[in-house]
């Protein structure tokens, strides 16, 4: 285990009561603020670069010669894996065509389904087992073309029979082997003819404490895959995530298309 996961296990230590985990979040709050604090920040933050903009290209004489990117750099304030953090939403972005339905498990917050998917497709359902997870995601990303919904992908039925596209990003460590069994057995049928079904995992045991299975190789994950789906194809990524550990990523597209071809540089497996 690394250094920095042994200090979060010491602090969850310290604060295990009721008691000491509301304290320590009051204090949280009334330092760093929530999210009015967070919201008024940004609004001039926005203000601050709206008059940025003006000044080097409407009332500048010449305009500049480049563009300094100054808002991204709150973004990617860690240079070492920022760009990485949306890794998953632009390769599953990158498969998205107009018009197509989705499927979204795990949706979380509702950061990428609205951020880089609603945009390009006709209809998204986006599924998730915790209701707070799916009240967070109506408020602050909702999308006039997903819908958001309280379901337990694994024991019950999707909302609808077939998709075009099937995510589902780091959560197959979290499920026990007969369980990934069932529900990579409903995403394969749930596709369509051409559907593809995209998503991610950490590759090894170095985090994840909390995971009910480890993949050590890319390879690993897509034997598991490979039993469901007649092409896979994955890639690796690898990026430090704290100067104490490095993240090894695992991505993939799956279909049972007759005509699928690899049109990314991928690995067949």
């Amino acid at each position: 285990m690394s250094s920095r996961l042994k200090k979060i296990k010491w602090l969850k230590n310290i604060v295990r009561s009721q008691f000491g985990a509301h304290l320590i979040q009051d204090v949280e709050g009334i330092v760093w603020g929530g999210r009015k604090r967070r919201a008024l920040t940004q609004a001039l933050l926005t203000a601050q670069y709206k008059s940025k903009f003006r000044s080097n290209w409407i009332w500048a004489l010449e305009v500049p010669h480049f563009s300094d990117n100054e808002r991204f750099e709150s973004i990617f304030n860690n240079p070492n894996n920022a760009a990485y953090t949306f890794y998953r939403g632009i390769l599953t972005t990158e498969v998205l065509k107009a018009g197509d339905s989705l499927l979204d498990i795990g949706c979380g917050d509702g950061f990428f389904v609205h951020r880089f998917y609603s945009h390009k497709c006709k209809e998204i359902d986006a599924v998730d087992i915790d209701m707070s997870a799916i009240e967070y995601a109506k408020k602050y990303n909702s999308a006039t073309n997903v819908n958001y919904l309280l379901l337990d992908a694994v024991n019950s039925p999707f909302p609808r029979k077939h998709y075009d596209v099937i995510s589902w990003d780091g959560a197959i460590g979290h499920f026990s082997a007969g369980a990934n069994d069932i529900l990579l057995s409903k995403i394969s049928n749930a596709l369509n003819g051409s559907g593809m079904f995209v998503g991610s995992e950490s590759l090894g045991s170095e985090e994840g404490h909390d995971h009910l299975q480890f993949f050590e190789t890319v390879h690993d994950l897509g034997s598991l895959l490979k039993k469901f789906f007649t092409h896979v194809s994955m890639r690796e990524a690898i990026y430090p995530v704290s100067r104490h550990l490095v993240r090894r990523e695992a991505y993939w597209r799956c279909s049972n298309a007759s005509d699928f071809k690899d049109r990314f540089g991928w690995i067949d497996i």
